[in-house]
């Protein structure tokens, strides 16, 4: 059986889920059947790091602002070199200048990524780029079932082009972790104090990391110990700070920034909380329920796949910092209610995103489309 050559294609820069995601699927991956490569279209430290040391192939392709034509037909040019027999692109730049590389070096198989819901502010031009592309495409592949709904519905996209495979976690890297109270020391936290927190990128348009923000005081006057941890960096930072030194509950929040050390920090926090008003299926809350934690979410995007109402945390409504305190000062109050929700979370993320499950689905995907003997 000879072995698939598999191309992903991938943005770079500062990695968010969906790069932790690719990551986790190419390190569990089938080696045997399939001779991987990904291509970064940036420069990033960390990624590079990641895939060197988990021993993936991958190059830079290092584009320019704009649209580098040059790039492109560099990239088609190692597709065809290499006898790529699969290109599988990942986000909208990737998956734009990704698959007209691979339409031009006519790419046997061409699969997109798409990782997170479409944007109301998206412009018409990235729905006809979509659109145009989706022709040259073999499958789509939708993280979430309400990705999935929007291509169809927003971008006109055939829904026999389109199969959701969930997102995946790496359950042995986000288990139960030593160290607990070490963290939390080196993050200046007492023993005490009651945790809660969220991991994104700190973009309130997208994230909404100011509305849980605003919730904090009513949590603090209801429990007086609790501290906010946000784990990220990004454009909204600096309006975050000034809304923090406003609502006078800097002695309550801990601006963790960027981190690669996230097992341990989901592993210090008390509730999970996830505000986001645009969300494809949201990597973060699965790791937070492989770590027992029970969560409390907006009822946005893919959501509502991951998190099991009233079962594995509670789904409140998007930019609404009263449900989202009253949801953690319910959970506060039944600490035996947070451990049950906790249970059935890392039952879940066991069950349904797992990285063994989600890999083995979409090396099924890759058989089906391209008819490859695999």
């Amino acid at each position: 059986m000879s072995e698939i050559n598999l191309l992903y294609v991938i943005e770079g820069g500062q990695p968010g889920g969906a790069e932790q995601n690719l990551l986790t699927v190419v390190k569990t991956i089938d080696k045997t059947q399939y001779n991987i490569t990904v291509c970064l279209l940036k420069p990033s430290n960390i990624l590079e790091a990641w895939f060197k040391d988990s021993g993936i192939k991958f190059f830079v392709l290092k584009i320019s602002s704009g649209w580098d034509i040059f790039s492109i037909f560099r990239l088609a040019g190692f597709i065809r070199r290499k006898n790529i027999d699969i290109v599988h692109t990942c986000l909208y730049a990737s998956n734009t200048f990704g698959r007209i590389a691979a339409a031009i070096a006519r790419a046997p198989v061409i699969i997109a990524w798409e990782q997170g819901e479409i944007l109301q502010q998206t412009s018409a031009r990235h729905y006809n780029i979509d659109r145009i592309l989706a022709k040259f495409t073999d499958s789509i592949i939708a993280c979430s079932n309400a990705v999935k709904e929007a291509l169809v519905k927003k971008e006109g996209i055939s829904i026999d082009k389109i199969r959701v495979v969930h997102n995946c976690v790496d359950l042995t890297k986000f288990n139960a972790s030593s160290g607990v109270l070490l963290t939390r020391k080196r993050l200046g936290l007492a023993e005490d104090d009651i945790l809660i927190g969220t991991a994104a990128s700190l973009n309130n348009e997208v994230k909404g990391q100011a509305y849980l923000i605003k919730a904090m005081p009513q949590i603090i006057k209801a429990y007086p110990k609790t501290k906010l941890l946000l784990a990220g960096e990004g454009r909204s930072k600096s309006d975050f700070i000034k809304l923090i030194e406003e609502l006078n509950i800097k002695n309550n929040v801990v601006l963790a920034g960027f981190r690669l050390d996230m097992p341990s920090i989901m592993a210090i926090l008390d509730i999970y909380v996830c505000p986001s008003i645009y969300e494809g299926l949201g990597i973060s809350i699965i790791e937070a329920m492989s770590l027992k934690k029970p969560v409390v979410a907006t009822h946005v995007g893919g959501i509502s796949e991951v998190v099991v109402e009233n079962q594995t945390g509670y789904l409140v409504r998007q930019k609404d910092a009263g449900s989202i305190a009253q949801a953690v000062i319910s959970l506060l109050a039944d600490p035996r209610l947070m451990r049950q929700m906790g249970e059935q979370g890392f039952k879940r993320a066991k069950e349904y995103f797992s990285a063994e499950l989600v890999t083995k689905k979409m090396q099924a995907l890759y058989k089906e489309v391209s008819g490859l003997n695999t």
